[in-house]
């Protein structure tokens, strides 16, 4: 397992430039995310909607993603031995984590469309009550795209 696949020198420069441009985005996306964060924070409570609460739950999924995704670009740069049996278990949590994200997106709109065009049927909801509703759904959701994506998997394009 003494094995090395960089070659040359020009192949470990080019890994560490891709590695760092790849931090240098996670790094200011999880910047941009906590100024967003932040404002929600920092708005006034007469311009406080019960979707900026929900714009902070997707915030924070997508946090763990860029976490994640600084992890696997940490791994892929520096893998000794150690840790290819933590790839798989990394693998997982990112398909996990990008599906969780993604469902949480799709509930954030789902709730912005009832609050656009369905005024009065959101006048008097409790913010908990949603939160908390949109989380168990989120949570279904993601469980359930998962098994259907085991169900049925996708037909692999040959090249």
């Amino acid at each position: 397992m003494n094995e090395t696949f960089l070659n040359s020198t020009e192949e470990v420069l080019g890994c560490l430039f891709l590695g760092g441009t790849t931090f240098s985005v996670c790094a200011y996306a999880i910047f941009l995310c906590y100024a967003i964060y932040d404002y929600q924070d920092e708005k006034p409570a007469e311009e406080k909607s019960p979707i900026d609460v929900l714009v902070k739950d997707l915030l924070h999924s997508q946090f763990w993603l860029l976490y994640d995704i600084c992890l696997i670009g940490l791994i892929s740069l520096f893998t000794p031995p150690i840790t290819n049996s933590m790839v798989y278990l990394v693998s997982h949590i990112s398909v996990f984590l990008l599906n969780f994200h993604h469902v949480s997106l799709l509930i954030l709109f789902y709730i912005q469309h009832l609050y656009v065009f369905y005024p009065d049927d959101c006048a008097n909801v409790d913010v908990s009550v949603m939160r908390r509703k949109s989380l168990i759904w989120k949570f279904i959701l993601t469980f359930f795209s998962l098994f259907l994506s085991y169900l049925v998997p996708s037909q692999e394009v040959p090249v």
